[in-house]
């Protein structure tokens, strides 16, 4: 699924496509394995691809996926839902325009090298950034020191040695 590319010629007409993706068990575990997460449970895609303007074409659409990660304090299992909302674009580059000048303020615009829309590398980018960078067991909160009882904090051992002042 990941390497499900579009023809911009496919979109040459006008008309949107409008593509249903699913991805299957070997997508699954590739992308769990690409960001060290325990599973990828599902991962499903409804994308509408559109040309905009001459050599500009628009992404828009819904991505769920379910995945599980490792908490990073205890190792157990953490589940997470994803929806994630699709607003991409895509523009054909021209190679003689390589220092293009960058208006902060414009729209976020991703060049294409050839004549193909990466789709379902997109996909995986953005699951990839939705999903939460540092995700943490609701059991693990028992398991996390207050500054104040943490033995490798400086000020706890004044502290003590104050108290034997």
């Amino acid at each position: 699924m990941f390497d499900k590319e579009i023809s911009i010629d496919q979109l040459a007409s006008g008309k949107p496509l409008v593509l249903s993706l699913t991805a299957d068990r070997a997508s699954c575990e590739e992308l769990a394995e690409r960001f060290d997460w325990i599973e990828v449970c599902s991962l499903t895609a409804e994308i509408k691809l559109k040309a905009i303007a001459n050599g500009a074409y628009h992404a828009s659409g819904q991505v769920d996926a379910a995945i599980i990660q490792r908490c990073r304090l205890t190792e157990n299992p953490v589940p997470e839902s994803l929806i994630v909302k699709v607003n991409e674009r895509f523009a054909t580059i021209d190679d003689e325009d390589e220092e293009a000048e960058i208006d902060p303020m414009a729209v976020s615009v991703e060049g294409l090298k050839g004549d193909k829309i990466p789709v379902g590398e997109m996909i995986a980018q953005l699951v990839g950034i939705e999903a939460t960078p540092w995700p943490r067991d609701p059991s693990a909160e028992s398991r996390v020191l207050s500054p104040e009882n943490d033995p490798t904090n400086p000020f706890a051992s004044l502290a003590e040695l104050k108290k034997k002042l």
